[in-house]
């Protein structure tokens, strides 16, 4: 059975710039539509200002296969020859384990007239956990769904994932569409944004504007990012803008973090990430925060309690990082000096509810390959919008007309 598409999630003419809906869930995961090929075929993906690298989920992976397939005793070898009812389960190309791609839609090349093939492999690996690799199409790309004012972008690279990591099944997503700069991919990709820039169909600035819904709302109005300049019907003036350390991530520098009796003195680096549920840092920060907040080390008993749903999400996080249960009451707040201006993150985005009376702190500890690098996800981008300037290699900031 293949996913419906989101409803509400086209792109809109807003003062000559195009603005495309995103939908969230729980106020943690917040998706978008596009569409790819002609005929227009529909996905559901995360938008994503950490990666360059745009997929969707390709038919190879979601061919349908028994699901006798997935029964223990279709396990490979003998047994599976003796006891499995559908021998073709038994094949080396056929294992037990569920194919995350069931369920899912996917892309397929031969319904589209303007498909055009291309060379090489790819893969990625995300954060907090999670895999996909495939080969390359080239294809027209839209952001926004079928029947709505689209960007459309003609001749985008884009990865077809014929393997995902089982993390990935539970999402609500088909792909992910990458919004940094090109000079970061390891594939030779170039984002479909970047490319519309290119090809002089938008100006190179895109607006993120993200909304605070509550931890029951689900799949449901989550903000707007806007393609060719500032949204102005969402945001307010922009405060300040700061020069992006190199153009690759969206990263700058950060003067001083504090968070309670935290204190955080030396110069950081910071990235804006629309695809991260929480602000990201290393184990021992992350720890240090969770102390001088109050907050506790979950283990692996989050599962007993709250919205499965959300739970699932969150235990990626619990599996490979450190996160922390708070007090829902607690007034937490954290504070980013950025340039000469401080930026403070309200409890309302820094505590996320996982059931009435149970919330974590939207602060996770990881491994980092980039030193004291923070991940300013969802919680500042609720807070603040911000506006993603790839010609003058800057980024900017603005509160948003209604928290």
């Amino acid at each position: 059975m293949k996913t419906k598409p989101y409803e509400t999630l086209g792109v809109h003419t807003q003062q000559g710039d195009s603005g495309q809906n995103i939908n969230v869930f729980h106020d943690m995961e917040y998706v978008a539509n596009i569409t790819i090929g002609k005929p227009e075929q529909t996905f559901t993906v995360v938008l994503d200002t950490g990666s360059p690298d745009t997929w969707v989920i390709d038919y190879t992976c979601s061919e349908d296969k028994p699901l006798v397939c997935e029964d223990p005793i279709c396990d490979q070898g003998m047994s599976c020859k003796v006891f499995c009812p559908h021998q073709l389960c038994c094949k080396t190309k056929m294992p037990r384990k569920r194919n995350p791609c069931r369920g899912k839609r996917f892309f397929e090349s031969k319904k589209s007239s303007s498909y055009i093939a291309m060379n090489g492999t790819w893969g990625m690996r995300y954060r907090p956990g999670g895999a996909a690799k495939g080969f390359f199409g080239n294809d027209t790309f839209r952001f926004g769904d079928s029947g709505t004012a689209q960007l459309v972008v003609p001749g985008a690279k884009f990865g077809q994932a014929n393997e995902i990591d089982e993390s990935l099944a539970e999402h609500p997503v088909d792909g992910v569409v990458g919004l940094a700069f090109s000079s970061l991919s390891f594939n030779d990709a170039v984002s479909p944004f970047e490319q519309a820039w290119k090809l002089g169909l938008v100006q190179p600035i895109f607006t993120v504007y993200m909304k605070h819904v509550g931890w029951k709302a689900e799949n449901v109005f989550g903000g707007v990012f806007t393609y060719g300049g500032l949204d102005k019907q969402h945001c307010g003036e922009v405060i300040d803008y700061r020069p992006l350390s190199v153009a690759t991530f969206w990263k700058f520098k950060v003067a001083k973090i504090t968070a309670g009796k935290y204190v955080y003195r030396y110069e950081a680096e910071a990235f804006a990430d629309t695809s991260s549920s929480f602000i990201g840092t290393t184990s021992y920060n992350a720890k240090d925060i969770a102390s001088k907040l109050k907050a506790t080390m979950i283990d692996d008993q989050l599962t007993a309690v709250g919205h499965p749903s959300k739970l699932e999400m969150c235990s990626k996080f619990v599996e490979e990082h450190d996160l922390f249960y708070i007090n829902c009451n607690s007034n937490a707040s954290m504070t980013l000096t950025i340039g000469k201006l401080q930026y403070t993150i309200e409890s309302k985005n820094l505590i996320i509810h996982v059931d009435d009376d149970k919330c974590i702190l939207a602060v996770y500890g990881y491994a980092t390959l980039w030193g004291n690098s923070w991940a300013l996800g969802a919680p500042f981008l609720r807070q603040f919008c911000t506006v993603y300037d790839m010609g003058k290699e800057q980024i900017g900031f603005a509160k948003p007309l209604q928290n």
